[in-house]
């Protein structure tokens, strides 16, 4: 993972952590970091990517393993003092922590706000998806005020490299580039009168995709680093697709099959049923039980979808009294409506979906998609109860177009090039400040994709940190350790081509 290397030339002798050097001197030259001698500044490592599951050893083992860069990510809900809009309390003490194992460690690390006062964006990690850092300037004065908090408490701090302003920013549509630069000229500049040398970290917007890099972000201030996330495509790193392979770039969705129908007021069970066909373009659909509006309950049991009286093939168990339900089903939106499986209750045998106080449309869908085929006569059927149901609560189907192409390793260098030509075009240094791919693919996809990423990456000379180094969930996600029979274990196999990784570069 390294910060800021030469782009697509030949370096001179690179500087690592172990070399001991003060953070007085560090340069940009262009697209490189400089140590105080002058020689390109390599770092690379890993992301403490969850509040709370770092421990004291992870630093020494990291440098051990030859990284020299953390990424902390802090959430401002947790560093605050309840009551205030100021860090304190054990949040500030954890931070204080890890920042402590870093400097100990002598590893370079980044502090960088992963949830904003507010939310910065949709994700239901950050602040449950709310968003409201870009509309409400009274969250926009707290980023401002703890920035310049924090840069006063560890400005003086060896290995601390830059602040990183906030993750993966991702403003609503109608937000433009225009007040978004205004809002990180805001932040650079409030951060620059209490810590005017360190560097300071800013991303794209849109989930900070390397996309995200377009010639708009620039801004006229020294000392900046330009970063994006590589996750693509999330087919393979979030969905576990086989990599290499034929993988779903993009997904467009084209509409529904009939809404507004249905059960509503006090009703016994009965069998709704529509048909249909799936437009001309469609790939494929989405099975959605669905309550709009409905300030009482809707419950739903024994769905059933065919394509010319057959059975369509729907890659996961839709059988809603059984333990599958929990991999077949999932929820549309979580903020809006009470989701549960009703253990109790039943069609036909106990065990069925609830949906109660939906304040818009909500859903649970089906965790998988199926293949949709243009022209087929498509029949489904569900089961549903109500109770006090205002709105309309039936199933549909949502259809979808699906790009594909074959993801490789040679696909992953054109599209990482385009932070390469970004850094060149722009004489500014950029850094990969995530990227990871899940690790539940049973062939080992997970592995040849983090090699893949990794050895691109770096062949490119662009910095990257590993996400994520610790986690609380178990086996197949993304982490190095995850937490099995309530102790940490490490996927070996992701750990040795991260090992493998970190040994190379340097």
């Amino acid at each position: 993972m390294l910060l800021v290397v030469t782009v697509l030339c030949a370096l001179p002798r690179a500087v690592w952590a172990q070399d001991a050097m003060p953070m007085v001197g560090l340069s940009a030259d262009g697209t490189r970091l400089l140590a105080p001698d002058g020689a390109p500044l390599v770092l690379c490592g890993v992301n403490w990517g969850w509040w709370s599951c770092v421990e004291s050893g992870d630093a020494a083992l990291l440098k051990a393993w030859g990284g020299n860069l953390v990424r902390i990510s802090f959430p401002y809900s947790k560093l605050v003092v309840p009551g205030t809009d100021g860090p304190g309390g054990e949040g500030l003490r954890l931070l204080d922590a890890m920042v402590d194992w870093a400097e100990e460690a002598g590893l370079w690390y980044v502090l960088d706000c992963q949830e904003t006062p507010g939310g910065n964006n949709t994700a239901h990690h950050c602040l449950g998806g709310r968003n409201a850092l870009w509309r409400e300037t009274t969250h926009q004065d707290q980023l401002v005020r703890l920035w310049q908090t924090l840069a006063t408490r560890y400005r003086d701090r060896r290995w601390l490299l830059a602040y990183e302003l906030m993750n993966e920013p991702t403003p609503p549509p109608e937000f433009t580039m225009e007040p978004y630069r205004a809002m990180l000229l805001r932040l650079v500049d409030a951060l620059r009168t209490v810590d005017p040398q360190r560097f300071v970290v800013v991303s794209g917007w849109r989930w900070s995709d390397v996309s995200g890099l377009v010639d708009d972000l620039v801004l006229p201030r020294p000392r900046l680093i330009y970063t994006f996330h590589c996750y693509s495509p999330g087919s393979v790193t979030q969905e576990a697709a086989s990599y290499p392979g034929r993988a779903t770039l993009e997904v467009k969705w084209l509409g529904n099959s009939p809404e507004a129908w249905g059960a509503r007021g006090d009703s016994d069970w009965t069998l709704l049923e529509r048909t249909f066909q799936a437009p001309p373009d469609a790939t494929h659909g989405r099975i959605m039980l669905r309550s709009d509006r409905n300030a009482g309950s809707a419950w739903f049991d024994d769905v059933v979808l065919t394509g010319d009286g057959q059975a369509v093939d729907l890659h996961a168990s839709p059988d809603l009294a059984a333990a599958a339900r929990e991999q077949g089903w999932q929820i549309m939106r979580e903020t809006a409506g009470d989701f549960a499986w009703d253990a109790a209750d039943g069609h036909t045998a106990p065990g069925c979906l609830r949906i109660a106080g939906t304040d818009s449309y909500n859903a649970w869908t089906t965790a998988t998609e199926f293949d949709a085929r243009p022209g087929t006569d498509y029949a489904l059927q569900c089961w549903v109860k109500t109770r006090a149901a205002t709105g309309h609560s039936y199933p549909a189907v949502a259809w979808f177009r699906h790009r594909e192409e074959v993801t490789d390793r040679a696909w992953l260098e054109a599209r990482l090039r385009l932070a390469v030509e970004f850094s060149a075009r722009h004489h500014v240094p950029v850094w990969c400040g995530e990227f990871g791919c899940s690790q539940s693919h049973p062939d080992g996809s997970g592995q040849r994709w983090v090699r893949d990423a990794g050895e691109v990456l770096s062949r490119l000379g662009i910095p990257w940190t590993y996400w994520n180094w610790r986690e609380t969930t178990g086996r197949g996600s993304m982490a190095v350790w995850v937490q099995q029979d309530g102790r940490y274990v490490m996927q070996e196999p992701l750990a040795e081509v991260l090992r493998g990784l970190l040994r190379a570069a340097r």
